[in-house]
């Protein structure tokens, strides 16, 4: 579905990711992990198209993309959850989703978006109850519902998911994860950069681990789990099972 090939991206004179090499299989729910600085937003930035690659090749669904915009690759069915869910703070949730799906219907709203609406409502029903609600007076657990139905709205097969657990208690980040599963169990492949190691890797069927721009281990996400030096370098405490 996915592949990276000596991918290497960078600000002005500043290299960030060096050489990486990475596939996401379909159906598959894949870890990026890594400390702050590590280059994790900036792959996922690279992958959504927001970012440019300085050199590297990047295929989605057999077709290389490098030279698509954001939104050709959010038709294509690529999805994103950008860090700090950068919603429109001063429009309604209904709002916000409506635009998530503006990529792929453009200005025209047709009936189907009724049933998308449905959809993401009954994945996240405190979304319905705040439907006419501006979205900046969100908490923080439902600003991150929000952002993660506004990306479903644009129907991805692939969902990118950058530190989606970030600002959250404990419990939200459960729920938050739990609502995830749920999206790959209808059939979303999943690939999340987060620091809440340990808990997403008790989800993810495999793991990158990210430092200083470059893969440093790889592997089922079991294998990663069992190695303690990654434990004691990378993983954290994270959240219990």
């Amino acid at each position: 579905m996915l592949e990276i090939s000596a991918l290497h991206a960078g600000y002005g004179k500043v290299a960030v990711l060096d050489a990486i090499d990475l596939e996401v299989n379909e159906g598959e729910f894949v870890a990026i992990l890594g400390p702050n600085g590590a280059g994790k937003s900036t792959l996922l930035k690279t992958i959504a198209g927001v970012h440019s690659p300085e050199r590297g090749t990047i295929s989605l669904f057999g077709r290389r993309i490098g030279r698509l915009g954001p939104a050709e690759r959010i038709r294509m069915g690529l999805g994103t959850i950008p860090e700090a869910r950068q919603l429109f703070s001063d429009m309604s949730v209904r709002e916000n989703l409506v635009l998530g799906a503006y990529a792929r219907i453009g200005i025209r709203i047709p009936d189907a978006l009724a049933a998308d609406l449905d959809e993401v409502f009954a994945l996240f029903p405190r979304l319905r109850e705040r439907e006419k609600q501006i979205a900046g007076s969100l908490s923080g657990g439902e600003a991150q519902m929000l952002a993660i139905a506004r990306a479903l709205m644009g129907r991805p097969r692939l969902l990118l998911c950058d530190e989606p657990s970030l600002g959250l208690a404990p419990m939200l980040v459960r729920e938050m994860l739990g609502a995830l599963e749920k999206l790959r169990e209808q059939g979303i492949t999943i690939l999340m950069a987060d620091q809440n190691a340990l808990a997403v890797l008790q989800m993810a069927d495999r793991g990158y681990v990210l430092d200083t721009g470059r893969i440093v281990a790889q592997g089922e996400s079991k294998s990663l789990l069992n190695d303690k030096r990654l434990r004691a370098a990378y993983l954290g405490a994270g959240l219990s099972q």
